[in-house]
């Protein structure tokens, strides 16, 4: 019987970092007014989460939204079963929190996606709202249904659940998002708790 090749999505999935570390939670609109004041930018923030109980040394790693700006971890070792969350403006690192030391608002309130990438360049989640959120939904759809087709060659059941998927999705394209400015990953959650090696540099910011 002859072998079928698997989209890169499938290889990706195979990444051990893709099951143990996750985007767990993101507050993408402050509470209160957006008016750039410091409070303001750590109002939005980013729960990264590490779901196994080794530690994940995050070194290296990037949180980028969608037009392309990114923070880089430098020195930071995640504990198993803990999170740390990155927030927009400045403050003091800490075991459980990070800030990116930015002067302006980061995350788009209408529509955006967070997108967590290892050291290696690989893709270890993605957290989108809005309209990013519709597209992420749809073109998921398309590559599982693409992968079922490379697999069991069913054309129709491809046709067919692309088609539903499509539809179902241009619903969602014309509803506002969340009026709390919030989207959670269900069952991602767990107690915080994040070490930072001693003498880490300043966080940086970088235009892709």
């Amino acid at each position: 019987m002859a072998a079928a090749a698997l989209p890169a999505s499938a290889d990706q999935d195979r990444d051990p970092d893709r099951q143990r570390v996750v985007i767990s939670d993101v507050q993408y609109n402050a509470p209160g007014p957006d008016n750039r004041s410091n409070r303001s930018l750590n109002g939005e923030w980013v729960n990264i989460t590490n779901r196994s109980r080794q530690s994940v040394d995050l070194r290296g790693w990037t949180l980028r939204n969608s037009e392309g700006d990114r923070y880089t971890f430098r020195h930071l070792r995640l504990n198993g079963r803990s999170t740390v969350t990155v927030h927009t403006g400045f403050g003091r690192d800490t075991r459980h929190d990070v800030y990116q030391d930015r002067r302006e608002h980061l995350w788009d309130n209408r529509s955006d996606r967070a997108t967590l990438t290892n050291r290696r360049g690989a893709v270890v989640d993605t957290e989108s709202w809005g309209r990013t959120a519709t597209a992420a939904t749809t073109a998921t759809a398309a590559t599982t249904a693409t992968a079922t087709a490379v697999t069991t060659g069913a054309t129709t059941a491809v046709t067919t659940a692309v088609t539903t998927a499509t539809a179902v999705t241009a619903v969602t394209a014309s509803a506002d998002p969340p009026s709390r400015g919030r989207v959670t990953a269900t069952g991602r959650d767990t107690p915080s708790g994040v070490s930072l090696r001693p003498g880490c540099p300043p966080r940086a910011w970088d235009r892709a």
